[in-house]
């Protein structure tokens, strides 16, 4: 399982973090995690590009994978801070990513494109963008009609 074990080498200082681990405390759809949800979207990520052999950069498309809801509060809550979490939510993402793990520009980039077309300002300008994008959509709408 060659392709197990290069997906865990690469998020394991990510996902070790206790901040990320805190994403398990705030629930995203229906009663997923954020953390489980980060996790499955990495994962369809990673299996996307081995499958349709884009030759992603697989650190920069995990990295932002993972952290591509890493805004650390619970966006069911009323409060206005979180009344348009669709819209704002990447860009704490990407300033939380940059705070506590010093993400690169083409790994926030691709955070902050996540929730295209929805924000159309951010539009996806790197191959791994687009794949994290599509990915989380379909396991958004996995997650959400679903309800697992």
């Amino acid at each position: 399982m060659k392709g197990e074990q290069e997906f865990w080498e690469i998020i394991k200082p990510i996902w070790d973090d206790e901040r990320v681990q805190s994403m398990s405390k705030y629930i995203q759809h229906g009663k997923v995690t954020t953390l489980t949800h980060s996790l499955r979207v990495a994962k369809l990520c990673y299996q996307l590009d081995r499958f349709f052999h884009t030759h992603c950069d697989k650190q920069v498309l995990l990295q932002a994978a993972l952290l591509h809801d890493f805004y650390l509060y619970d966006w069911h809550q009323k409060d206005d801070d979180h009344r348009w979490h669709g819209f704002h939510h990447a860009e704490v993402a990407v300033k939380n990513a940059k705070t506590h793990f010093g993400i690169d520009e083409k790994t926030a980039s691709c955070i902050a494109a996540h929730m295209w077309p929805l924000t159309l300002r951010k539009w996806p300008r790197y191959k791994e963008a687009w794949i994290l994008t599509l990915a989380d959509k379909l396991i958004s709408i996995k997650e959400t009609i679903l309800r697992k």
